[in-house]
């Protein structure tokens, strides 16, 4: 490139001889890394999410999309310029590869295209219906596996205060003397709470609040100064001290507050001292047409908001369901659910209570109703054959989250019967929500229920409702099966039943407390053969199953200090077990935190088979 400049071409300045390889280093950092982002789209990545440690944390490979669209959108851009002579050469292997990328991803991104647009039929986004979808899905916020919840939490929670009683849980004294008399929640927003608590006792007292704890938490008594919190073992609830006569006359305010940790202190430094240098370098290149870009940006914002606005907005009306395969979210159909040719077009629920009395509850926010009422489902069909069933089915959510076979009560009728399908709610129901399930057969065979566009629902669900619990009795006391820790095992029964042509043992069991727990304790109940030995079905693996109570719907935190618990579980027999009258089941309580046993009773004589 000498010659030129040699021959008095002064009028150009020669171009560096380094061109291609400006573009070396950064066109192959980018070209590897849209190659690599689009390898994890694809099954053959499996190996990889199968052992890189932390990769599952992404949790869905189609979370790569958006490093692969930066990715490709910084190599289209030199591949314009060199299309319109504007840039500097590019390397051959690098605009070939990215062409090739872009290809790729063009060929996806028609695909897509072609894709339906779908709606999700909800009026408004509320804390009950967020509530209804985790406990459906056993999901954590938009997680499927819990893997965000702070690490003193063990095991992960399938649900809460909250979702089993209809309102937040309060504080309690875990360590020390004395016990919460009482406790106000003031106010609380996402990073503040403020507690009127009263306190018994003169002792110094561990206090856990039913709040995650995360580094940053500290707490104030009254006026004063702010005092470290810490995670309390197995919950993961935060916990503040109180020292004798820091409550005076036993009553005091509580200031919960989330601050910068260190770390998120340091994070968000680093964050602010890396966008000033990026704005500084902006600033500082003076070729740039700062009037051109800032008009650009705010038509950009301006065809968004009118994009958005825009945007297809699903109707809110039809019958109110959850599926097991689109849309586990209470949404409405707005054109209906269709099974066969018949099509569902609207649900009504209804509960009648021990006086007769009715109460809507497409009308409330929440669907509740008390244990021991009836709960009265009409639905409206179009197109119905005289040959058609439905069934509907009161289950817990061990039904959909584990697949336990856990039908409170069922109805079935024909869709053109004048009257309601009603559904007893059995007087010992525990709290919390439960869902009805709707089956639809025609001539004896299952009718799959489908969207309007005839896409598969897998399993339908009527709205959730909620069952407040009646207060009940303490069990006698001298009927006690263990004792384990703080809580006592009553009445341990255990039935084999048939259930979907599968063979179950349906174990019962009675749980009580006398103070408020704040930890959520694992239970295991187990098949022994007559020498004390796990039974084992055709893979070699113990019958037994570890969940919280009632699968982790009933958890220990949220039981009511002197009252009944009624809890199930439903463990698979073998196909091959032998019909014995001599099988033991054992019921062992521990910390999953720390995997220490509280206790363990079992009784003996159970049938292996019907």
């Amino acid at each position: 490139r000498a010659g030129p400049a040699a021959e008095g071409d002064a009028g150009r300045e020669p171009a560096p001889a380094s061109d291609a390889a400006a573009w070396r280093a950064p066109g192959v950092f980018w070209l590897a890394a849209a190659g690599a982002t689009t390898l994890m789209i694809t099954p053959l990545s499996r190996p990889l999410w199968d052992h890189v440690p932390l990769l599952p944390f992404a949790q869905f490979p189609w979370r790569w999309l958006g490093v692969q669209a930066l990715a490709l959108a910084l190599l289209a851009g030199p591949l314009a310029g060199l299309a319109g002579g504007s840039m500097r050469p590019v390397p051959r292997a690098l605009a070939a590869g990215a062409a090739i990328l872009a290809l790729v991803a063009a060929m996806t991104a028609s695909a897509m295209a072609a894709l339906p647009v779908e709606t999700l039929a909800v009026d408004h986004v509320t804390r009950a219906d967020l509530t209804a979808f985790e406990v459906f899905t056993g999901n954590m916020g938009s997680t499927v596996r819990a893997e965000y919840l702070p690490a003193g939490v063990a095991p992960r929670p399938m649900s809460s205060i909250d979702a089993v009683l209809g309102h937040d849980g309060g504080p309690r004294v875990v360590e020390g003397g004395g016990a919460v008399e009482s406790a106000t929640l003031i106010s609380r927003d996402a990073a503040r709470q403020e507690w009127q608590i009263r306190i018994r006792g003169e002792d110094r007292a561990v206090v856990a609040f039913p709040t995650l704890w995360f580094p940053g938490w500290t707490a104030a008594i009254d006026d004063g100064p702010p005092q470290a919190t810490e995670a309390l073992a197995g919950s993961g609830w935060l916990t503040m001290a109180f020292e004798p006569g820091a409550c005076v006359g036993g009553q005091c305010i509580v200031h919960l507050a989330l601050g910068r940790s260190d770390a998120r202190a340091l994070a968000e430094a680093l964050s602010l001292v890396a966008g000033l240098v990026l704005l500084g370098l902006l600033v500082a290149d003076r070729r740039r047409p700062w009037g051109r870009h800032a008009a650009a940006a705010l038509a950009g914002g301006v065809i968004l908001v009118l994009l958005t606005r825009g945007m297809p907005v699903g109707q809110a009306r039809g019958p109110v369901t959850l599926d097991t395969l689109r849309a586990p979210y209470p949404h409405a159909n707005p054109a209906g659910v269709r099974f066969g040719a018949a099509r569902l077009v609207n649900a009504r629920l209804t509960p009648r209570t021990g006086t007769g009395n009715l109460e809507d509850l497409n009308a409330a926010t929440e669907r509740q109703l008390d244990a021991g009422d009836s709960l009265m489902i009409n639905l409206n069909w179009s197109r119905a054959p005289a040959s058609l069933r439905v069934k509907a089915s009161l289950v817990s959510p061990a039904e959909p989250v584990f697949g336990a076979p856990d039908v409170l009560e069922e109805a079935e009728q024909a869709p053109d019967a004048a009257e309601a399908l009603v559904l007893e709610v059995p007087s010992d129901t525990p709290n919390g929500l439960y869902f009805v399930r709707l089956d639809v057969t025609q001539d004896g065979e299952a009718v799959a229920p489908r969207s309007a566009d005839g896409r598969d629902l897998g399993v339908v669900y009527l709205a959730p409702v909620r069952v407040r619990a009646r207060p009940a009795d303490a069990p006698p006391a001298g009927n006690v099966t263990g004792v384990m820790g703080d809580i006592t095992l009553h009445d341990v029964t255990a039935e084999p039943v048939e259930v979907d042509h599968r063979d179950w043992l349906a174990v019962a069991m009675t749980w009580r407390t006398d103070k408020p727990l704040a930890v959520d304790y694992m239970t295991s109940v187990r098949l022994l053969d007559a020498r004390g030995e796990p039974v084992r079905d055709a893979d070699g693996r113990p019958v037994q199953e570890d969940k919280m109570p009632r699968y982790g719907f009933m958890p220990t935190t949220a039981w009511k200090p002197g009252e009944p618990v009624a809890d199930r579980r439903w463990l698979a027999l073998p196909a091959n077990l032998a019909e014995r009258d001599d099988y033991i089941v054992q019921v062992v309580v521990y910390d999953a935190g720390t995997m220490k046993e509280l206790g363990s009773a079992q009784i003996t004589g159970v049938s292996g088979g019907r």
